[in-house]
């Protein structure tokens, strides 16, 4: 494990602890990208983000920490800093860095919904053909997974929203979308970016050749026909959307 969680999901309290880092027993920027995820899971303030980044440090991690100047030790990103500095190897070191930037221009309420599955958990997509990637929410994530970290692989670009912010992206899930009798793989964000539990972007449409026809509300993939739920539809087009998952094309 990444790390460990501790308590039940109860009241939506997360408490994961991060795994202790001696400089060695993990890739540098994996351990710092983990590190990261855990303390946006548990919401931490800067003074505790620096407590448990110091308690996590062991061995040769740790005495980077104690070499560093006072103002350094104060301040959790220089400490992150400069534990990069220490332990990445020469060919890290020489790679460009530069993350791509990707805009994340979704349909703020407006778009079409497919009913499926994520790891056998009913799920309502947002199908956005603005966004040009594909996001599930922490909460879904974590039904999933059980918040194991594991599950997660570091993002290393930047998305921007609509307001120019910058997406708070926690890493990279790789799962199975099961749309009727069809199974998919899918990569998705996770990241609490909206208020739907999921959206699926260009990325994974275009992964596997999705058509879209918005006039008659349908969605082909890989040959087979879904129904489209339009966002804010009547009762009539849930009841339909829960009768016609797969429509046939005979």
């Amino acid at each position: 494990m990444a790390g460990r969680r501790t308590g039940g999901r109860e009241g939506k309290t997360h408490a994961f602890i991060p795994e202790s880092f001696d400089g060695h027993n993990l890739n540098v920027d994996r351990w710092l990208h983990q590190f990261n995820v855990i303390s946006d899971l548990n919401n931490w303030d800067d003074s505790t983000q620096m407590k448990f980044l110091i308690e996590s440090l062991k061995g040769e991690a740790l005495d980077v920490y104690t070499g560093l100047s006072p103002e350094a030790k104060g301040d959790c990103q220089a400490v992150k800093d400069a534990l990069a500095e220490a332990f990445r190897s020469d060919i890290e070191h020489r790679q460009p860095h530069g993350p791509k930037v990707i805009v994340f221009a979704n349909s703020m309420g407006k778009g079409y919904y497919l009913k499926g599955k994520i790891e056998g958990i009913p799920v309502r997509f947002l199908v956005d053909s603005g966004a040009q990637v594909s996001v599930v929410h922490p909460d879904l994530w974590e039904q999933a997974t059980d918040g194991d970290l594991d599950t997660l692989r570091p993002f290393e670009n930047v998305v921007k929203v609509a307001n120019g912010g910058e997406m708070k992206i926690l890493g990279i899930w790789d799962t199975t979308v099961t749309l009727g009798k069809l199974e998919m793989e899918a990569e998705f964000l996770v990241a609490n970016a909206s208020t739907e539990e999921a959206i699926i972007g260009t990325d994974v449409l275009q992964d596997h050749g999705a058509i879209l026809d918005f006039k008659h509300r349908t969605c082909t993939l890989r040959g087979k026909k879904f129904r489209l739920l339009p966002v804010g539809g009547s009762l009539e087009d849930e009841f339909d959307l829960e009768l016609i998952e797969e429509i046939s094309e005979n």
